[in-house]
């Protein structure tokens, strides 16, 4: 185990010190528990706090000429107060990106109702045609040209470190670049370096680099470090975000999500940190239930003397 790690460190640090492709670092805390009841010498549970790595190197066409600027330390310093000069009117979209989007809406609508509904079961000749129409209006965005690139990933050792905290992830940031890859502090806070994870990692490296903002050097201010976070952590800010604001109470408001909850018989949500999986089932449920609702009152208006179903 100790020669494989060695062997892997070794083409971690040849990759990412031979500056021909960007990559990205990755890492998360793992937890072993050893219970009570396994334990021989005393009577007593105990647990072990690591964190796991790995180098992902980023594809060819994010080649490192081309980010060049986009990635030194001090072109992103100057040119990082340009958001202030954003107006509204940057933000509002283009009639062509309009366009993308009410076509993309509709084809996700026209999925949830195909997906749902019980008459849609089955294979059939009726059940084909409906499912066919619906996938033949899909809005592509882009097509994958060639054969695609195969990422390769560079697996580092585990930690004694526990990444979650804010100290504790500073002490993981600057083992892994310094300790781990090699990289001195001049050469390390030079340009950016790119960190990705999950929603609790984002946040201790936000509230890293704000805690450090008045260190003299570069390399302690930790400005160097670039969070990105992964398309899961836009998943549960979104979840969050519905829970709080369309929970509601049951007692007061019929549309509210607590009395689907209720409805479903489902168990309680912490509207302050839900659940995500059980938060993630109530709102699909709830959304199909809306646009069957709106379905059938659209079909009543058209067919006035069809009796609702």
């Amino acid at each position: 185990m100790v020669q494989l790690t060695e062997s892997s460190e070794e083409r971690a640090r040849n990759f990412v010190q031979s500056g021909k492709q960007l990559w990205c670092l990755v890492y998360d805390n793992i937890n072993f528990t050893f219970r009570k009841a396994s334990q021989r010498l005393y009577n007593a549970t105990e647990q072990i706090n690591a964190t796991t790595s790995a180098v992902i190197a980023l594809p060819v066409s994010f080649a490192t000429a081309a980010f060049k600027n986009a990635c030194h330390l001090v072109n992103q310093e100057q040119t990082g107060a340009g958001r202030r000069k954003m107006t509204i009117r940057d933000l509002t979209p283009t009639r062509g990106q309009q366009d993308q989007l009410r076509k993309a809406f509709c084809y996700a609508i026209r999925s949830i109702l195909v997906d749902t509904l019980g008459g849609l079961t089955g294979k059939s000749a009726r059940v084909k045609k409906i499912r066919r129409k619906s996938n033949a209006r899909k809005h592509s965005i882009r097509l994958l040209r060639g054969a695609g690139e195969k990422t390769n990933f560079y697996p580092l050792r585990a930690l004694n470190e526990e990444e979650a905290s804010v100290n504790g992830t500073i002490r993981v940031v600057q083992c892994l670049i310094r300790d781990v890859l090699g990289f001195t502090m001049e050469a390390a806070s030079s340009t950016l370096r790119f960190f990705v994870g999950d929603w609790l990692t984002i946040r201790n490296l936000r509230l890293m680099k704000y805690i450090r903002l008045t260190e003299p050097e570069a390399w302690g201010r930790m400005g160097w470090v670039q969070e990105a976070a992964m398309p899961f952590h836009f998943q549960l800010n979104a979840i969050y975000m519905l829970i709080r604001t369309h929970l509601g109470e049951s007692d007061k408001n019929p549309s509210s999500l607590d009395r689907h909850r209720t409805r479903l018989r489902r168990y309680k949500l912490d509207k302050k940190k839900p659940g995500y999986h059980p938060a993630r089932q109530l709102v699909g449920h709830s959304l199909a239930a809306r646009l069957f609702d709106i379905t059938r009152f659209g079909q009543q208006k058209l067919h006035p003397k069809v009796p609702p179903h």
